[in-house]
């Protein structure tokens, strides 16, 4: 609807109509639309809500939608320059959605955010954010991983670099969980709400996180997994997810190196150098 244009940060990437998540705070499409898409796991629906990132005008709603969906856990691949606009290459890629530093808070319509705590590392900075709905004066906590480890028009340079992003976030995730099971007598699938995957498009880096999850847990449950059929599943739920050929034979490395870290192929088998230049 050209209601919805100035929600989306590009003009090109659409938003499944059977697939978006509807903010309850309107019963109309021009006033529940925010630029997110559910996406299924394996043998888990809805597991991930895949989005782009936040615009200054949108960020009331992305934060109405993380209450609604009782979301734990924001992954954010978008690198980030702290105190300024997220840009790269000279592009603003997202907007200071979520307060940046320790002890910082920010006031969202109906909801207040205090970033309460930071933990920093090479890869990633993961900040502990208390989630406060004006109108029930209930809290949260959520989990932001902002992933400095991925450049612009690429892909990390090591696949166990966006491996240990994905156990990480598990483990955030699990945390999660049991505050929803306690706080909001969570009783949905054990491994919890949707999980907040965004870059800037909520396409490449965000299909290639997802993708390279789901072909870890296939592995885990039955050692075999399909690539290319997970590709096309998650392209019917968020249009061009896994966005380029560079991201498609990453998610292909990074299947390898989890398959040679589980002892599913030798220790001793060598990864094919064909991202080189």
């Amino acid at each position: 609807m050209s209601c919805n244009s100035s929600k989306n940060r590009y003009g090109d990437i659409p938003c499944y109509d059977g697939t978006r998540v509807k903010l309850n705070s309107g019963d109309t499409d021009a006033t529940n639309y925010i630029n997110a898409s559910f996406v299924n796991g394996y043998r888990h629906k809805q597991a991930y809500i895949c989005c782009q990132g936040p615009l200054e005008r949108t960020c009331n709603d992305f934060w109405q939608m993380v209450w609604q969906e009782n979301v734990r856990v924001i992954v954010m691949t978008t690198r980030y320059i702290f105190k300024s606009l997220t840009k790269e290459k000279g592009r603003v890629k997202c907007s200071n959605y979520w307060p940046e530093s320790e002890h910082e808070a920010h006031q969202y319509k109906g909801y207040f955010v205090v970033n309460t705590k930071i933990r920093t590392s090479e890869k990633y900075n993961i900040s502990s954010l208390i989630l406060r709905c004006d109108q029930t004066e209930k809290i949260r906590l959520v989990y932001h991983v902002l992933f400095l480890a991925w450049p612009d028009y690429g892909v990390p340079a090591c696949p166990d670099d966006l491996l240990q992003l994905i156990y990480r976030t598990r483990q955030l995730q699990e945390k999660g969980v049991k505050l929803a099971e306690k706080e909001d007598n969570w009783a949905g699938h054990p491994h919890g709400p949707p999980l907040i995957i965004h870059c800037s498009a909520g396409v490449g880096r965000s299909g290639t996180f997802m993708c390279v999850d789901i072909c870890m847990r296939m592995l885990d449950e039955i050692q075999k997994t399909n690539i290319e059929e997970i590709v096309k599943a998650l392209r019917t739920q968020r249009a061009f997810a896994v966005q380029t050929a560079k991201q498609f034979i990453f998610c292909h490395l990074a299947v390898l190196q989890y398959a040679i870290n589980t002892g599913i192929l030798p220790a001793d088998t060598k990864l094919p150098d064909i991202l080189s230049d």
